[in-house]
């Protein structure tokens, strides 16, 4: 029996974070690959959390043994039955068919829900019961044990599930596969709640176990408001630490299971350990420690991107685990007995989904800076405060007021700390926004006389102000970067050319259009064009632009897949890729898939794919390189350098059908050969696999 109740837990544990990652890694790239793709699934996820630890909270609080075994089990079966229906429908039972991809960028966080709510709402939901109910069984049916063990347990799986997927899962597996093999996992699973339901009827309970003291409160008295309130602070600051923590590692890299997986990892281990060994926690011993790691993490964000990208995650990792140890770590100190089991564990999930929910609704709707990051790590100091304070036994207690002056003093000093290093983003910008899509700022430089734009802590190109250079196209679309030379030499330059740019950026390339031309932009981020045009533009490149220019709202692949299949090819003469520049690259964008709908809008054999690929962080160029390779296109490397005239040292591959179009004139002289004895060749890019660790460098460059 005991035996039974492992594997279920455990199960049930491990089918839960696995379907977060299938699900999220399914929808990432119909919303654009943003970072609030996976922020906004976690939040739907742990708002589900908490409503099954609701209802495990009332079921064993207010109906019958034999009550809660038969609703449980109708349910169970009711989910089961769902799943079934969905796997006819869709192509797999928990991945929705491509009837629900966006037809707009509008409103993402509501469809993103509805699409999970539909998809996977009723068996997370199942799956989010398991843990309190069957711990609570367990003490009914194995009277003497602790159940918190079997909490550790739970997280165990869960960090199983999550570790696995990476590694194990995604490498292996295409998407549909890994979604048939969850769907029968748990019906394995559904079999094992209901022979657990069965067994429990079987067992007289003992009316005892329910008032057992299993460390913490005595059974017998009764959570205060005040202790509820502390479990989910601690809860909550440990959850919004974790969001924010996962968007700030994301944000200049990319939005991939990988990079989802090690903050979350860090997060249940903390879990684990507190949990499982409950004398793990020092006080005077991980406080320190989560100081250490704040200053660390604060010099690395100081120094921005000139530091590392392994030192970046390094210092994130450092201060979410250190800081998610204190917070469960007094969690633990503070748990009640086993009689208020279910109570705490809802209390706990009440605390997640809050912490989340601020992360991912409230944050991006008052801060205009990604300052959650900074709120969380100055809340961890706030929430062992207030532990320390209800705790009498803690040694703040001795002296009172010399202590608590001192605490209260160091968190004064880490918020000033704190808002002095959020600020200086800030520092000459002219405007700042935020969405789902990130956060804009225009940051004048007066002492170079341009202004640019900047999306978190990327530069996505300037205009000068002077009127002498204000046409002049500048940053990583100089008149000899790769894209530049393209478009200046392409033989159809004199009869008129139609452009394609995914990314707009300040519509840098509109620079080139002459009057017979056409450009036409693909934007995602409904902010971005509203910089360019008005009654007073930041940036003038679209309002001054000499051919016509259209925008297509949206993310430009979804874009281009419709258009596709409406009949409606764009004959693009050249079409730029422009969406990976040194900050959090879209995956979905540089996939075998991806490709081959490119090459289906352009119009002909002379037609250029132009590739931006400078990135700090990131070598590109066996991705890209080797698709052309793989399918027989000529590609050649197109690297420049900086100059007087605002240029900036820029990568970009040109692939065309032929080689001709990529050795005319300045285009040949400009280009790299390509020694094929050192192309560093990786399993290719597709919509079911992807592998950044291939690609990523030792060092940042400066792109």
């Amino acid at each position: 029996m005991k035996s039974g109740y492992v594997l279920t837990i455990f199960l049930s544990a491990l089918l839960l974070f696995q379907v977060e990652l299938i699900v999220g890694r399914e929808l990432l790239p119909w919303f654009g690959g943003a970072p609030a793709v996976w922020t906004t699934c976690l939040v739907f996820f742990q708002v589900v959390l908490l409503s099954g630890y609701a209802y495990a909270h009332v079921i064993v609080g207010r109906l019958s043994l034999k009550a809660q075994a038969a609703l449980h089990t109708v349910l169970v079966a009711l989910s089961v039955m769902i799943l079934a229906l969905l796997a006819v429908r869709w192509p797999a039972a928990i991945t929705p068919g491509s009837s629900w991809k966006p037809a707009s960028g509008a409103d993402p966080v509501g469809q993103i829900i509805l699409i999970l709510t539909v998809s996977v709402g009723v068996p997370f939901f199942v799956l989010s019961t398991t843990g309190p109910l069957l711990q609570k069984w367990s003490v009914i049916s194995l009277p003497g044990g602790s159940p918190y063990h079997l909490y550790a347990l739970s997280n165990a799986g869960s960090l199983a599930g999550l570790l696995g997927y990476p590694f194990i899962v995604e490498p292996f597996l295409g998407i549909r596969v890994q979604a048939n093999v969850w769907s029968l996992l748990y019906a394995l699973f559904a079999l094992g709640v209901i022979v657990s339901a069965c067994g429990l009827l079987r067992r007289s309970a003992d009316p005892q176990a329910d008032s057992a003291v299993i460390g913490g409160a005595p059974a017998g008295r009764n959570p205060s408001v005040g202790d509820r309130i502390l479990w989910m602070g601690l809860a909550g600051v440990a959850s919004a630490l974790l969001l924010s923590c996962t968007n700030h590692m994301c944000q200049d890299t990319a939005v991939i299971p990988l990079l989802w997986v090690l903050p979350l990892s860090l997060y249940l281990v903390t879990f684990i350990l507190c949990f499982r060994y409950e004398g793990m926690y020092r006080r005077w011993l991980f406080p320190p420690l989560f100081c250490a790691s704040l200053a660390y993490c604060v010099m690395t964000m100081h120094e921005g991107l000139g530091a590392p990208l392994l030192a970046q995650i390094a210092a994130d990792s450092a201060v979410l685990l250190t800081g998610c140890i204190v917070c469960h770590g007094e969690l633990v100190r503070a748990r009640p007995g086993v009689a208020h089991l279910t109570g705490f564990y809802l209390a706990v999930a009440a605390g997640g989904a809050l912490g989340g929910l601020a992360v991912a609704i409230v944050a991006p709707r008052i801060f205009n800076g990604f300052w959650e990051f900074h709120a969380s790590l100055w809340g961890t100091g706030a929430v062992f405060f207030a532990a320390l304070v209800r705790d009498r036994g803690a040694f703040l207690h001795r002296k009172p007021l010399l202590i608590g002056s001192l605490i209260a003093l160091l968190l004064t000093g880490l918020a000033w700390v704190l808002i002095r290093q959020a600020g200086e983003a800030d520092r000459n910008a002219r405007y700042v926004t935020r969405n789902f899509y990130g956060i804009l700022r225009v940051v004048d430089e007066p002492d170079v006389h341009y202004v640019k734009l900047v999306h978190g802590r990327i530069t996505h190109g300037f205009q000068f102000t002077d009127s002498a250079r204000v046409g002049i196209p500048t940053s990583y679309y100089s008149r000899e970067s790769g894209v530049g030379l393209a478009i200046e030499n392409h033989p159809g330059r004199e009869t008129g050319l139609r452009i394609g740019v995914v990314g707009m950026g300040v519509g840098t390339l509109a620079a080139y259009a002459r009057e017979k031309d056409t450009i036409r932009f693909y934007e995602i981020n409904p902010a971005v064009p509203r910089l360019s045009r008005g009654n007073e533009p930041f940036f003038t490149f679209l309002e001054k632009c000499r051919g016509c220019v259209e925008v297509a709202m949206g993310d430009a692949r979804l874009s281009l897949e419709r258009e596709s299949e409406e009949g409606d090819n764009q004959r693009f003469d050249i079409l730029a890729l422009d969406a990976f520049s040194s900050d959090a690259i879209p995956v979905h964008l540089l996939t075998e898939e991806a490709f081959g709908v490119y090459l289906r809008h352009l119009r002909g054999p002379e037609s250029i794919l132009a590739v931006h690929i400078s990135n700090r962080y990131l070598d590109l160029v066996p991705v890209v390189h080797g698709y052309a390779l793989r399918h027989g296109l000529a590609s050649a490397i197109v690297t420049s350098g900086e100059d007087e005239e605002g240029a900036w040292t820029s990568d970009w591959i040109l692939i065309a059908a032929t080689l001709a179009p990529l050795v005319r004139g300045p285009v040949g002289g400009a280009v790299t050969p390509w020694d094929s004895t050192t192309y560093r060749e990786i399993a290719p890019w597709t919509d079911d696999y992807s592998n950044l660790l291939s690609v990523i460098r030792a060092a940042p460059e400066n792109p």
